[in-house]
């Protein structure tokens, strides 16, 4: 079992060095400091082995206990890949709140895929545009049943007017029961016809008042397609107002809301959205795209 538990550590760090988000040292070799201290047990069930892991963010601090995983006894390399992705999703999940509400049935079941998606999420998250769909792209392309991934890159692909890969769609939209409630709902409303989207949008974030991205995406719909069901500019600017206040570091709603008071006659509150997105976004966009937009708003 001592060796068992030697190669299962050995194989885990292999796969957290891996990421370019963590540097891994080993506590036994070392007094180098580490951010977060991994610990564990392994143990046989039956012609299985099963792993528990620990997290300690800091010396001294709070241990998270991650889920229990087993694997056969002769797929280590299985139990470490599974590990590791936990790890990762867990360290993560801290730092973004997009991904907090998540279950991860919908996210990417390995290290380099979890990897690759929080690079996206985080650049979805300041509203990089050009930079967030090649992240997904490359996100998908790690991790084909990363449902979320699929999702989000057509959000993206609305956003710079790219169209889209049906067969792309019709795989998320068959796996919509991955997501928790308030996110199938919105994935399952946005393909409604407009009257029925704006009703099914309006009742998700009526349900979830909690749920930002419910009140973003409503009021981006409301913004760029209310008009055409005789609904006011006004209730976007509402709505987005309150995805900025529920998710002040979430920029594509600044951004939003920042066009849609503008279109609203109201100056001041577009010069405060375009602060917040401003420090939503962390700095200047390197994708013309982005550059693009930034520009348009500023005008």
């Amino acid at each position: 079992m001592l060796e068992a538990i030697s190669c299962l550590a050995r194989l885990i760090a292999a796969d957290l060095a891996g990421s370019p988000d963590s540097g891994v040292v080993d506590g036994s070799a070392t007094k180098a400091a580490a951010a977060v201290e991994l610990g564990g047990t392994l143990r046989q069930a039956g012609t299985s082995r099963c792993a528990a892991a620990t997290l300690r963010r800091s010396a001294g601090g709070a241990v998270t206990a991650l889920a229990n995983v087993c694997a056969p006894a002769g797929r280590l390399v299985d139990l470490a890949d599974s590990l590791a992705a936990l790890t990762l999703l867990e360290l993560w999940t801290g730092r973004e709140p997009l991904i907090a509400d998540l279950p991860r049935s919908a996210l990417p079941r390995t290290p380099w895929g979890i990897a690759a998606w929080a690079r996206a999420e985080h650049l979805f998250m300041q509203g990089r545009w050009g930079e967030a769909h090649q992240a997904y792209v490359e996100a998908e392309r790690a991790d084909s049943t990363c449902w979320l991934c699929s999702w989000r890159l057509s959000m993206v692909e609305d956003e710079m007017s790219i169209p889209h890969d049906q067969a792309r769609t019709e795989r998320y939209l068959s796996h919509a029961d991955a997501f928790p409630p308030q996110y199938a709902s919105l994935v399952r409303g946005k393909t409604l016809p407009l009257g029925s989207r704006l009703d099914s949008l309006r009742a998700a974030a009526d349900r979830y008042p909690r749920f930002f991205l419910a009140w973003f995406i409503l009021g981006d719909e409301l913004f760029n397609r209310g008009p055409l069901a005789g609904r006011s500019v006004n209730e976007a600017v509402h709505a987005l107002e309150r995805a900025t206040a529920l998710g002040p570091g979430f920029g594509p709603a600044w951004e939003r809301l920042a066009w849609a008071a503008t279109a609203a006659g109201d100056s001041a509150l577009a010069r405060r959205a375009l602060e917040g997105w401003t420090r939503a976004m962390g700095g200047a966009p390197r994708d013309a795209f982005s550059v693009g937009v930034v520009a348009l708003v500023q005008a």
